[in-house]
């Protein structure tokens, strides 16, 4: 339908273009990558920030749009405190149906999945401290105006989440 093909003006190379960068992008996102990619951005960001308010990345432009698309993909507690909490709900929910089947299969619980086990506010500390802040303080560094408002609220959620830390009825 030509009314919703973004893809409509572009010529078959082109769309291979368009299509391979979106792959590469989307498997930026695997969290098995994504400590050697806070790394890569770090660097990144150290050595072209420095030069330009224009932020011409060059050769880094697929990395750079790779990473901006995982810390959007991690962004839940970057939100206001009411969505974070909803957004973390939710991820648990997904966790705990994946236990439930382990479960019920007499396989072993996987890590963060178990219901009653669960701390929530202890795993979203660490999930914050050690994932998500490292990866949206340079983002914040990078590209200040769309990020700092995120890094604002994820402090804020953070602090949320030490606050609950120790309450027993948030575990699973």
């Amino acid at each position: 339908n030509d009314r919703i093909n973004i893809f409509k003006n572009l010529t078959r190379n082109q769309i291979l273009q368009v299509r391979g960068m979106v792959v590469t992008m989307v498997l930026g996102t695997d969290m098995t990558k994504h400590f050697q990619h806070v790394s890569e951005f770090k660097q990144i960001a150290k050595e072209k920030a420095p030069q330009s308010t224009e932020h011409d990345w060059g050769q880094h432009t697929l990395d750079i749009m790779s990473y901006v698309l995982h810390a959007c993909d991690i962004s839940g507690q970057c939100k206001n405190e009411k969505l974070a909490m909803i957004w973390a709900e939710r991820l648990f929910e997904e966790f705990f149906k994946q236990g439930d089947i382990e479960k019920e299969n007499d396989m072993a619980i996987s890590n963060l999945c178990d219901r009653g086990a669960t701390d929530k506010p202890s795993s979203q500390i660490g999930f914050i401290n050690v994932i998500v802040l490292p990866l949206w303080t340079i983002m914040a560094e990078v590209f200040p105006l769309c990020a700092a408002e995120g890094l604002v609220h994820l402090k804020k959620n953070l602090a949320k989440w030490e606050s609950m830390q120790g309450d027993k009825g948030l575990a699973g």
